[in-house]
């Protein structure tokens, strides 16, 4: 990724600088209109400093997806935000729920509603994603099981971070991303590409 824009942050291997990082975020806050956080993310503590910081610390959009999940599901007392998203499959969204992926695949609309409650908006991925905020819910008819490959949760995070960043609202971001990237599954399938696809195809 020669595009990339790294900003090291110092660690001892167990805590963060959360002074530089503190620094950091607030020189790109003047630019960056969203956030995404996750993907990459271990559980691990200094990890765990940089995921509290920026749910608790950043005041613009936000989305969680991937190593997030770990935190979410785990972090005592984190305070509800008005401009999350969460990008859950039914695994991740088993553990945000302290119950089974069966049981989430069985009930997967209470499930959404359930994560929207507790989480913001809510995109639950899998056969006929399902986006949910506290009022709505909408179902993408779209998609194919090419999109079952690593790295493909993580586009669709950054199609919905970009429409974040561009000023769309939360719901509205998360379903035109959810779209656009269950569209390209669909277009994938059409073209006889059902496995073995990249994330960046």
């Amino acid at each position: 990724l020669p595009e990339a824009i790294i900003e090291p942050i110092p660690s001892d291997g167990e805590t963060m600088d959360l002074n530089r990082l503190d620094a950091i975020a607030q020189k790109w806050a003047h630019t960056c209109k969203a956030t995404v956080i996750g993907p990459g993310l271990k559980r691990k503590t200094e990890d765990d400093s940089a995921f509290k910081y920026f749910w608790r610390n950043w005041r613009k959009p936000l989305l969680a997806d991937a190593g997030a999940f770990d935190f979410l599901a785990n972090i005592p007392n984190l305070p509800k935000r008005a401009d999350s998203v969460i990008t859950p499959h039914a695994g991740e969204a088993a553990l945000l729920l302290c119950t089974t992926a069966e049981e989430i695949m069985s009930r997967r609309l209470r499930s959404c509603r359930q994560l929207s409650d507790d989480f913001g908006v809510a995109v639950l991925k899998g056969r006929n994603t399902l986006v949910s905020d506290k009022d709505h819910v909408t179902i993408i008819d779209e998609g194919s099981p090419a999109l079952a490959t690593a790295g493909s949760g993580d586009v669709l995070s950054g199609a919905i971070g970009a429409l974040l960043a561009a000023g769309c609202p939360p719901f509205e971001a998360a379903c035109g991303g959810a779209l656009l990237h269950a569209t390209a599954g669909s277009l994938l399938m059409e073209r006889g590409k059902e496995s073995g696809v990249l994330a960046r195809e």
